[in-house]
């Protein structure tokens, strides 16, 4: 009895192993209103390992980028640093203009979209508010290899350029039928894969910016290609 005891608490064991385990989030949150109005909420994964290590170096890059008042690199991958940038920018554009009504604004949020053995998806909202009439709104993803931390490149999830680029051209050009009457954006605009690609339970998203748009009264197109259909064109799951 003791020896079919052990076994079965052996295979208990192995099972165990074998089930899948997956890396774990929690909120991060900052906030500054010293001068300018600076508010980031962002996902970063438990933990010390590497791997964990290795996310949240890209995702802080990453807000920090999203914060970045300047057209050029100013050399930082700091929240704290690109903040206080914020805030110096906002300052001497204060001295310069004698009206200003309301200090600069920059939110971002980001979310974990989705989680799988072979991919993590995490989205970002960024609105930056630097003195216009209106602010501006970016969206984009960061995808992330979960054995290494890596964050993937549209080559390493895309086993054909070419035909995921004419899927997406279809579901294109629905979404634009749907949206909008104007006839200012042309197929040229999809000719090219967005920035901003990620992932969720329902299928691949892509988002394209107004930036990427020829029409720019439409802030950004989003669409989602269902996984039973974009599957072939994938390596990972």
């Amino acid at each position: 009895m003791r020896i079919r005891l052990f076994t079965i608490l052996v295979l208990i064991l192995v099972v165990a192993c074998e089930e899948e385990t997956y890396l774990t989030f929690s909120e991060s949150n900052f906030t500054s209103e010293e001068h300018a109005i600076v508010e980031v909420n962002m996902p970063l994964c438990d933990g010390n390992s590497e791997v964990a290590s290795k996310i949240n170096a890209s995702i802080n890059s990453h807000v920090a980028n999203s914060l970045n008042p300047l057209e050029k690199d100013p050399g930082s991958n700091s929240i704290e640093e690109m903040t206080k940038l914020f805030d110096k920018e906002f300052i001497a554009f204060s001295n310069d203009v004698s009206d200003v009504s309301q200090p600069w604004e920059a939110f971002v949020d980001g979310e974990l979209i989705y989680q799988s053995p072979e991919v993590i998806s995490i989205a970002f909202n960024a609105y930056k508010n630097t003195g216009g009439a209106h602010g501006n709104s970016v969206i984009s993803f960061l995808n992330f290899n979960p054995n290494d931390g890596e964050v993937y490149n549209l080559e390493d999830v895309v086993n054909d350029l070419k035909g995921f680029t004419d899927l997406a051209r279809t579901y294109f050009l629905e979404e634009i039928k749907s949206t909008t009457e104007s006839s200012e954006i042309t197929i040229s605009s999809v000719i090219s894969l967005p920035e901003a690609i990620g992932v969720s339970d329902d299928g691949v998203i892509l988002v394209y910016n107004s930036f990427e748009l020829t029409d720019y009264s439409i802030p950004l197109l989003e669409f989602t290609i269902p996984f039973e259909e974009a599957s072939k064109f994938l390596k990972v799951d």
